[in-house]
């Protein structure tokens, strides 16, 4: 093959590359604590569809959260070389992470004792890290 085919195809594959990387690194794709064939054959497809819901919701609808703006970092700079102009599996899982806490702090059908059982376990992960 001629070296511009080579880097052309490496760079079709590069996506798929993408996509098991992520789940590895942020979901526990590649370490799954399964003691049984049966469950270590749900782990993988069940990982590969959490990650593309997690996708497909940021798609939808997560990207056009407050919190899924980017935070202001260096490597979010428009300054730096190359800007980041797409987000990675890493922002999109925050923005989840984000929206969740806020729908479930900020309902507005939410009473006083209410508040205060849900801010229960994240004061207490608060503690635990003072």
């Amino acid at each position: 093959m001629a070296p511009k085919d080579i880097i052309e195809h490496y760079a079709k594959r590069w996506s798929l590359e993408t996509t098991f990387q992520e789940p590895k690194g942020k979901l526990g794709f590649e370490q799954p604590r399964s003691r049984t064939e049966r469950a270590v054959e749900r782990t993988a497809p069940f990982t590969l569809l959490l990650y593309t819901l997690v996708v497909l919701w940021h798609a939808r609808s997560g990207c056009t959260l407050r919190s899924a703006q980017p935070i202001k970092a260096p490597w979010y700079s428009p300054k730096s070389s190359p800007s980041k102009t797409l987000p990675a599996f890493s922002d999109m899982l925050a923005t989840l992470r984000r929206a969740s806490w806020a729908e479930r702090l900020f309902e507005p059908d939410a009473n006083a004792p209410t508040l205060k059982k849900r801010l229960a376990p994240l004061l207490a992960c608060l503690d635990t890290a003072a």
